[in-house]
């Protein structure tokens, strides 16, 4: 069966003309052509054989994202965190912030440097774009992201130590956990020490003078103030 059929298609074209016989070829050799480039999606020609691979098409780059977190509490405008790729250099960062410089209201905020490189940086709005095409087309940027802000409410601590356990709960066995549903901003807590600083941040400026004993009319500081 496959020697007839080998038989008579090779009669077949032994009948043909010179001219259907080139026209044959050329269809044949399109055809080749063409499964082949579309096989290699980098290949802007093939040679005449279709063995051979002679030109790549340059790979188009990918333009690092430009990222916005979910659930965040607010987003700050024109405020964004730049993230560089792993192998870029500090010198590569410094001459990317020296050209954002250029722009009208830039200001860098902070540089990271340990355990990545970026840094995070603001600017007018006029001009944002403007920045945001710069990151873009720079081969050391990898993430662009909106700076935000995010609020955390924890009402279950985990592995609480042992007072913290015995006080929320009734039942004698504890479970580990100290539960709170509430943040106690209705509560005055009084601190007998040898003075701290009222105007630190952590305080929120909710500390007060209660009673100096040290000093006679005293705010409640002393030489260890530094200390706290």
């Amino acid at each position: 069966m496959h020697f007839c059929s080998l038989f008579l298609s090779l009669f077949s074209l032994l009948s043909l003309s010179s001219a259907q016989l080139t026209s044959l070829s050329n269809t044949l050799n399109s055809t080749l052509n063409s499964t082949i480039t579309s096989a290699y999606s980098g290949i802007s020609s093939v040679s005449d054989t279709g063995n051979t691979i002679t030109t790549y098409l340059p790979p188009v780059p990918t333009l690092p994202p430009i990222m916005q977190s979910p659930n965040i509490t607010e987003r700050i405008e024109n405020q964004y965190i730049v993230l560089l790729k792993p192998n870029s250099t500090l010198e590569a960062q410094n001459g990317l912030i020296q050209q954002l410089q250029s722009l009208q209201g830039f200001n860098l905020l902070h540089t990271y440097e340990s355990a990545v490189n970026g840094f995070a940086f603001n600017v007018s709005s006029s001009v944002i774009n403007n920045a945001l095409s710069v990151l873009q087309n720079s081969p050391f940027v990898s993430l662009i992201e909106q700076d935000s802000l995010r609020n955390v409410f924890i009402n279950t601590q985990q592995n609480s130590i042992w007072s913290l356990d015995r006080v929320d709960q009734r039942s004698p066995r504890l479970d580990g956990l100290y539960h709170y549903n509430t943040t106690a901003n209705n509560v005055n807590v009084y601190v007998i020490d040898t003075g701290i600083r009222r105007t630190h941040i952590q305080f929120q400026n909710r500390a007060k003078v209660g009673t100096d004993a040290v000093t006679s009319g005293g705010d409640a500081s002393d030489c260890h103030v530094s200390l706290h």
